[in-house]
């Protein structure tokens, strides 16, 4: 009787356990019906590497859109920002996430300095292959290594408004921009990143604000969005570096700061 107890409470668990995974799987391929993606684009860097990428967009969004360009992790791929995009895409915005080089389907081997050539190739793929984008207005968001392209790109490049890192570095300082540059910046932080802790970020973070580490403090908005230059260091208590991405409070945190830097667009999926 005991032996088939056990064995009874082994089959449950195990239905229980295939249940779970079998409505994840179909939760993760969920996507509103306000929100189109195309998959399997293709495009070219400088140095001749193909980059993959996944477009999200609104089906009813404005006719020219403000665009946000996602990038993921080492040894990820573009599928790890998707829960990103298609919150950006339901907000109103065209979101693109990409296959670095050496990752997913691209081509190439992953040198980390050449990373912003693929940045770059999905910004000319927006301005030269669409017709419907607002070049002059856009964003990035870069997860782990997915932010060491995007410090540099919205260092140099006015046209990118906001900069949001998730687990990521931030080598930005308002000192490098022009002054009456507009670039607002959110970090993402989890309590228990185990690749960059919340120390590590609150000595990048006090750097960018102009105070000591030990001065900031998280969930505080600094400067505003009406003068270009809010900034926040969003703590995540609820999440470790793996899956910050999929977490929903850093999700909805990322999708308001978009929304916020460009009040002008109008979400599609209320």
């Amino acid at each position: 009787m005991k032996l088939a107890n056990g064995k009874t409470k082994r089959l449950s668990l195990t239905c229980v356990f295939l249940s779970l995974f079998i409505l994840g799987t179909i939760l993760m391929f969920i996507v509103p019906t306000s929100v189109k993606i195309t998959y399997g684009l293709t495009t070219q860097t400088d140095d001749g590497v193909t980059i993959s990428f996944n477009v999200f967009e609104p089906i009813n969004g404005d006719p020219i859109k403000k665009a946000i360009i996602c990038g993921h992790g080492v040894m990820d791929n573009k599928e790890w920002m998707k829960s990103f995009a298609i919150e950006f895409a339901a907000a109103g915005f065209v979101a693109v996430a990409l296959d670095f080089r050496g990752h997913g389907l691209s081509s190439g081997e992953l040198i980390w300095n050449d990373l912003i050539k693929d940045v770059q190739a999905i910004k000319d793929y927006l301005n030269n292959s669409r017709t419907d984008i607002d070049i002059n207005n856009l964003g990035y968001i870069g997860f782990s290594m997915g932010g060491w392209p995007g410090n540099q790109i919205v260092k140099i490049d006015p046209a990118f408004k906001c900069y949001i890192g998730a687990g990521t570095i931030l080598n930005i300082t308002r000192d490098e921009l022009n002054p009456n540059r507009t670039l607002n910046i959110l970090m993402l932080q989890a309590k228990y990143d185990e690749v960059f802790p919340l120390s590590r970020t609150k000595r990048s973070f006090g750097k960018l604000i102009n105070v000591s580490a030990d001065e900031v403090v998280c969930n505080r908005l600094y400067g505003s969005f009406q003068d270009g230059n809010a900034s926040k260091l969003f703590f995540d208590d609820n999440s470790d570096h793996v899956f910050l991405p999929w977490d929903q409070d850093s999700v909805r945190e990322a999708r308001d700061w978009v929304m916020n830097t460009f009040p002008d667009v109008k979400p599609v999926d209320h």
